[in-house]
């Protein structure tokens, strides 16, 4: 199954999630939360890891603390908290050695 794929098929598992679960919780913030959810978890996977640094570096900041700071950004009307933890030269060289990360 190509990426593409296996994107809609997490997102339609989290959609259906979503449904079963407004019929248990009576709550409608709570089904809006689990929709919202599902939008960005559909949306984010089809950007490119350039896209989203760059979506990352814009973003509204939050504040900052030891473990790095923090911002808000807007993806399809959906707010979405970003983390910025530093890394050092040794970890960026291996974490980009290992995996398809920035």
């Amino acid at each position: 199954m190509d990426r593409l794929g296996r994107v809609r098929e997490i997102a339609e598992a989290l959609v259906q999630g979503a449904e079963e679960s407004s019929m248990r919780q009576p709550d409608p913030r709570y089904a809006a939360r689990l929709a919202a959810y599902g939008a960005v978890a559909t949306r984010l996977p089809l950007l490119s890891d350039r896209r989203i640094g760059a979506m990352a570096a814009d973003a509204a900041p939050l504040g900052s603390g030891v473990g790095g700071g923090s911002a808000e950004l807007d993806l399809d009307g959906t707010r979405v908290f970003v983390k910025r933890v530093p890394l050092t030269d040794t970890a960026d060289r291996c974490t980009s050695r290992t995996s398809d990360s920035p």
